[in-house]
């Protein structure tokens, strides 16, 4: 029979390559493409990879974050990547600011991540960004954390919402005619993540643009890989509120799985 002490050794032992094999679960991240390069120098580089829209998972991006480190942290002392699901997207730089251009606005519309490195701080993490330009869809990684938290966006347990394929906006035509409502749809998200089959089953509005965004919005998104298809059934509630204005001021809250909240300003 082996010893006591013999046996709590390699029950230790069994700890420690678990703790290893949880805090490193992968070698290297997936396959990516560099793309522009913004700005390098001996402190700081920023630049463009883009990868495939389906690697957009929490675990892929750690990975990923993972060797952009291993291969720019010993010559830069600051890191800031930008990740497309488009090659084409990412070899772009955009003008300053982006909005000074439509070209440049859809451009970004395939940004859907981001990973910061800074040493003098002590940042370094990862950001999934279904939209890159709402800061309440994204969820934030931290690289060494050694676990996952919990997508901003999902559905059940552990399926996250890692696209949407265009800022929301509130309809243009429907914001100067003070047009509000609701908007119910059903949809199918397939297991490769596409959402299929999108259509209005019940719309508390005569506004065709309202329903034509909100098809358009669930049919854009794109969920990660999962076990099974899935119908979901959302709507979507467009609303006016506060002081008048000639420029709308746009807000929109997803609260998965079932309701998503459009807001603006009236139209002066």
């Amino acid at each position: 029979m082996l010893s006591a002490r013999v046996i709590g050794a390699a029950g230790l032992l069994l700890i420690w390559i678990c703790a290893v094999v949880h805090a490193e679960p992968c070698q290297e991240g997936p396959k990516y493409q560099v793309g522009a390069v913004r700005q390098k120098d001996s402190l700081k580089i920023v630049q463009n990879v883009s990868i495939a829209p389906e690697r957009f998972t929490r675990q892929d991006l750690m990975c990923l974050a993972s060797a952009l480190e291993k291969r720019y942290s010993s010559r830069h002392k600051e890191v800031l990547v930008s990740i497309f699901d488009d090659y084409y997207a990412a070899t772009q730089i955009p003008a300053i600011p982006i909005e000074a251009r439509a070209k440049d606005y859809e451009i970004y519309q395939h940004e859907h991540a981001s990973y910061i490195l800074k040493k003098d701080t002590g940042e370094n993490y990862v950001t999934l960004e279904p939209d890159v330009w709402n800061e309440k869809t994204h969820t934030r990684l931290l690289l060494h954390s050694g676990q996952l938290p919990e997508c901003a966006l999902q559905l059940g347990q552990d399926r996250c919402l890692i696209i949407i394929g265009k800022h929301f906006r509130y309809p243009e035509q429907a914001w100067r005619n003070s047009e509000t409502g609701s908007v119910a749809i059903t949809a199918t998200v397939e297991k490769s993540g596409i959402v299929t089959g999108v259509k209005v089953v019940e719309a508390q509005s005569t506004a065709e643009s309202l329903r034509d965004a909100a098809v358009k919005d669930a049919a854009s998104w794109r969920f990660q890989v999962g076990p099974t298809v899935e119908t979901i059934h959302l709507t979507y509630r467009f609303q006016l509120i506060g002081s008048s204005d000639t420029y709308p001021r746009d807000m929109v809250q997803y609260h998965l799985p079932d309701q998503v909240v459009v807001t603006s300003n009236p139209a002066r």
